[in-house]
C-alpha cells in the first residue's frame, strides 16, 4: 500500500471516530504541520483538562506526530524538486488538506469543496482538454468530415432519447439539459463536463488510470466562466453553462457543464492545476468524505438506461459545431473591453490621444504574445502548465498595463512601458521566464 494512502486513511478514522467538534478539532490541530510543538502542546493541555472530551491515546499521538514531520518533510522535498508532479494522489491529497491550495483560499478540510472554484480530474496529462465530440482520432489534426456527421447523429439519437425520458416523468426539458445528460451517460457532444469538488475530480483523475503516466487536477476560477460570457462573447460567441440538473448522479458528482463558443478558450479556463504520478492499482477513494465509486456511479440509476431514438428526419440532426478560433484580433477586443470594465469600475478615464496609442501598442503586444503561446502549446514547442498560459496571465498582463496608465495619466513625462514587464507574470520559473522573454522580444522586433 502507498505510504500516503496509509496516512491518509488512517487519519481520516481518526477524524471520524466521533462526532465531537472538540475531538475533530485536537487532531486536527496535531496533524497541522504549520502548528509549532509548543501550540500543539497547549491545545492538548487544555483539551485533557476537561475530562468529557475524547482523550487520544498514546499510539494515536504517535502517529499524529509522525503524520505531521511526514508532511513537513514532504512539502520540503516537493517545493525543491521543482518537478510540480506529486508522489502519488494521495499524496496530493493530504497536500491540499494541509496547505492553502490556493493564494486566496486557506487550506481544505477533506470532503469540503473550494469556494469560487471548479474542477476536472484527467487520469493522463497528456490528454488536452477539449470536448468529447471535438477529440482528434490518432494522426489527424481535423476531425474527419463522416465522422463528424456520425458524432453529430449519435448526439441527436440520444437527446431524443433523454427527452422523451424527461418528458415521460414530467421533468424539464430543454436542449441543453438533454445534451448535457447524453454527455455525462457517454455520446460524445460539445459539453465539457466540471464538478465543484476537488475531491470528486481526483476520483476522475484516477479512474481507470495506468501506472506510469501523470494524472492532473486542473482547477478553474468561477468567475473566469463569468468573463468568458460577458467579454468573450464580443469576439467568438456566447458561453453555455448547464447546471442545476436533476439527475442523482450528476448531483453526486457536484456536477455541471460548460459549452465553449471557441476550442481554445477550453486551455483559458484553467487557472491551476495540480499533478501527480499514477501508481498500478491507486485510485482516490474515501468513504468518511463520500467519495466512493458506488456513490459516484449509483446502482440505482434510471438514467443509465435510457436508449438512443433514430431520427428519420435528417433536418432534426443539429450541425457539427461550428467553432471560431481565437485570434490576435480576438485578444484585442477582449483586452480593451477587459481594460474599460476596470476602469470604469475605478472611475478611471484614459481617453487622453497619448494614453490611447500606448493602450493600443501595449494590448496588441500581449494578444500576439498570447496567441504565439498557445500556439507553441498545442504544437508541443513549448512545454507549459495550462496556468501559465491560462487567460488569467493574460488578465495578469493587462492589469500591468492599466496600472502603467493610471501612471502615466497625470505624470508630468510620459514614459512608454518596456513591454518585457507585461510578461513578467505568465510564470514563477525563471527557465519559462527565460523562453517567454525570447519569445516576446522576436515579437517586439517584428
Amino acid at each position: 500500500m502507498s505510504k500516503w494512502k496509509k496516512h491518509w486513511e488512517q487519519y481520516q478514522c481518526l477524524r471520524n471516530q466521533h462526532n465531537d467538534n472538540s475531538w475533530s478539532s485536537i487532531i486536527e490541530n496535531l496533524a497541522d504541520p504549520s502548528r509549532d510543538a509548543v501550540y500543539k502542546e497547549k491545545k492538548l493541555e487544555l483539551h485533557r483538562l476537561n475530562k468529557q472530551f475524547k482523550q487520544p491515546s498514546e499510539k494515536e499521538l504517535q502517529f499524529l506526530k509522525k503524520f505531521s514531520n511526514d508532511i513537513i518533510a514532504y512539502e520540503n522535498a516537493f517545493n525543491n524538486t521543482g518537478s510540480g508532479v506529486h508522489d502519488d494522489v494521495y499524496a496530493l491529497a493530504i497536500y491540499l488538506a494541509f496547505f492553502p491550495l490556493m493564494t486566496d483560499q486557506p487550506a481544505l478540510k477533506p470532503g469540503e469543496s473550494v469556494k469560487g472554484y471548479a474542477f476536472r480530474g484527467t487520469r493522463n496529462s497528456e490528454y488536452t482538454l477539449r470536448p468529447s465530440i471535438q477529440r482528434l482520432p490518432q494522426g489527424v489534426d481535423e476531425v474527419p468530415t463522416g465522422l463528424k456527421q456520425k458524432r453529430a447523429k449519435q448526439l441527436a439519437a440520444m437527446m431524443k432519447g433523454v427527452e422523451d425520458h424527461l418528458i415521460s416523468h414530467g421533468l424539464k426539458s430543454t436542449p441543453q439539459i438533454c445534451m448535457a445528460i447524453a454527455q455525462h451517460y457517454g455520446t460524445p457532444s460539445p459539453l465539457i463536463d466540471l464538478t465543484r469538488s476537488i475531491w470528486v475530480a481526483l476520483f476522475f483523475a484516477t479512474d481507470r488510470s495506468e501506472a506510469g503516466h501523470v494524472g492532473v487536477v486542473d482547477a478553474i476560477l468561477l468567475s473566469v466562466l463569468g468573463e468568458l460570457e460577458t467579454l468573450f462573447k464580443v469576439c467568438t460567441g456566447s458561453l453555455i453553462i448547464v447546471d442545476s440538473l436533476n439527475v442523482p448522479r450528476i448531483n453526486n458528482q457536484k456536477g455541471f457543464f460548460v459549452e465553449m463558443p471557441s476550442p481554445s478558450l477550453n486551455s483559458l479556463m484553467v487557472n491551476q492545476n495540480f499533478r501527480f504520478y499514477q501508481k498500478e492499482n491507486l485510485y482516490f477513494e474515501c468513504p468518511h468524505i463520500g467519495i466512493t465509486r458506488n456513490f459516484i456511479y449509483p446502482e440505482s440509476d434510471d438514467y443509465k438506461n435510457i436508449k438512443p431514438v433514430d431520427l428519420d428526419d435528417e433536418a432534426k440532426i443539429p450541425p457539427f459545431p461550428d467553432y471560431k478560433e481565437l485570434t490576435v484580433d480576438s485578444y484585442i477586443t477582449y483586452g480593451n473591453e477587459y481594460l474599460n470594465v476596470i476602469s470604469k469600475k475605478n472611475s478611471q478615464n484614459f481617453n487622453l490621444p497619448h494614453l490611447n496609442k500606448e493602450r493600443a501598442r501595449l494590448v496588441k503586444i500581449a494578444a500576439i504574445l498570447h496567441v504565439e503561446l498557445q500556439s507553441l502549446v498545442e504544437k508541443n514547442a513549448i512545454k507549459l502548465r495550462a496556468s501559465e498560459h491560462s487567460l488569467t496571465r493574460f488578465k495578469c498582463a493587462l492589469s500591468t498595463i492599466y496600472l502603467h496608465l493610471t501612471d502615466m495619466k497625470d505624470a508630468p513625462n510620459f514614459v512608454q512601458l518596456d513591454p518585457m514587464v507585461v510578461f513578467k507574470g505568465y510564470s514563477h520559473s525563471s527557465e519559462i521566464l527565460k523562453k517567454i522573454t525570447l519569445i516576446a522580444k522576436t515579437i517586439i522586433w517584428k
